[in-house]
């Protein structure tokens, strides 16, 4: 979208609401969005009919699927640059066998464990496995997790040929104060990844994703933000706001700068959604004194306003995490013990469990409708600091 359109886009955006005229009206009106559309291949269930569902569900409702490696590193192989374990490379190999004529595909790993804390778990036999001896006292800027690490994101990179590249994921979970230890251990590792990367793929945008939470609780993470966005091509965030005080499953009081206020923070860095969802259903865990209400149309009303301020900002994708509600596969997690805090994605499907399409579904494909404008954001590379 050109400059001059989008400062017309603002100024309606701005004014129709005030002359009593619903901004929606002309939102739907425009030919052109900024953004790819995605999801998350996150199938329904563990059965080879959601495989195939959800590879097909992505083809038809976005332009670009988003494969996320979050279960662990086969990290002694990586480092000895030697095969990956048969399932390893039976999921890689499915995954790129079901890969689209025409679509984009973003790619995410992360050497960070699901806490987001510790390094991640070892991928070799099964997900998520008990770090390898030799492996399990190595802090996260070891020199051998480094080498390891850069050699996994290689042929990782090199077996799908993304159009995007993830390699840390809500990276500002780590640590809180940037002086810490934990903190510049983290900045280390991720400054050396980051340069070696861009040195081999120079055209490849190298992203990792931040968590985007309310404004009261961005205030130390901004400055996590600020030391660690010269190693991302773009500011990506994480957002879930049906999870947020205040807001409790209802997009009537979303916050009109929800999104807009992280340009106060990273200037023109372009900007994008690596993971977003919204609650169609009420999300409850009795005994974690969790309620929080839910339902169809207030998540309808987010995919409009999320899309909207996207193409405001002139995002560069997009992407839904949970494609279909995953209730089906949540009693095989519950039924292996998972922890109940892991059910809040459930709801969250344009789709229900049936497979009926809701509201929400057919504002994403409104927007889906449009052309990507030819003039989308390019995204630049700072220069890597040696």
């Amino acid at each position: 979208m050109s400059q001059f359109k989008q400062i017309i886009l603002n100024f309606w955006l701005f004014f129709l609401p005030l002359l009593g005229i619903s901004s929606m009206t002309y939102a739907e009106k425009l030919t052109e969005r900024s953004f790819d559309l995605g999801f998350t291949y996150q199938p329904y269930d563990w059965s080879e009919q959601a495989f195939e569902d959800t590879y097909n569900f992505i083809e038809q409702n976005g332009d670009l699927i988003f494969h996320y490696f979050d279960d662990g590193v086969p990290w002694p192989e990586a480092f000895a640059n030697s095969d990956y374990h048969s399932h390893v490379d039976d999921i890689i190999n499915t995954r790129i066998d079901h890969v689209r004529d025409n679509q984009k595909v973003a790619l995410g790993v992360n050497f960070l464990a699901k806490n987001r804390l510790s390094l991640a778990a070892y991928w070799g036999e099964q997900d998520s496995l008990k770090l390898p001896d030799e492996w399990a006292n190595k802090g996260i800027n070891h020199p051998d997790v480094i080498t390891a690490y850069v050699a996994y994101c290689r042929s990782m990179i090199q077996r799908f040929q993304p159009d995007y590249f993830i390699y840390g994921m809500e990276i500002d979970s780590v640590a809180f104060d940037i002086e810490s230890n934990e903190f510049l251990a983290l900045e280390n590792m991720i400054q050396t990844v980051y340069t070696k990367l861009h040195h081999e793929f120079p055209d490849l945008p190298l992203v990792l994703s931040f968590v985007l939470l309310p404004e009261q609780d961005m205030q130390q993470r901004k400055h996590i933000v600020k030391r660690l966005l010269p190693y991302s091509d773009i500011y990506a965030v994480s957002l879930y706001p049906y999870l947020f005080d205040g807001i409790a499953g209802d997009a009537d009081k979303l916050p009109k700068n929800l999104l807009s206020r992280a340009r106060n923070y990273i200037g023109d860095k372009p900007f994008a959604i690596a993971e977003t969802g919204f609650n169609a259903k009420t999300w409850h865990v009795k005994s974690k004194g969790i309620n929080i209400p839910g339902n169809e149309s207030s998540q309808a009303n987010y995919v409009n306003f999320l899309l909207q301020e996207a193409n405001t900002l002139n995002a560069l994708f997009v992407n839904w995490w949970v494609p279909r509600d995953l209730d089906k596969l949540w009693i095989k997690m519950e039924a292996a013990g998972a922890d109940p805090m892991f059910s809040q994605w459930n709801s969250n499907g344009l789709v229900d469990a049936q497979g009926k399409p809701r509201p929400g579904l057919a504002a994403w494909r409104s927007w889906l409708k449009k052309e990507i404008s030819p003039t989308q954001p390019i995204y630049q590379t700072d220069t890597p600091k040696e």
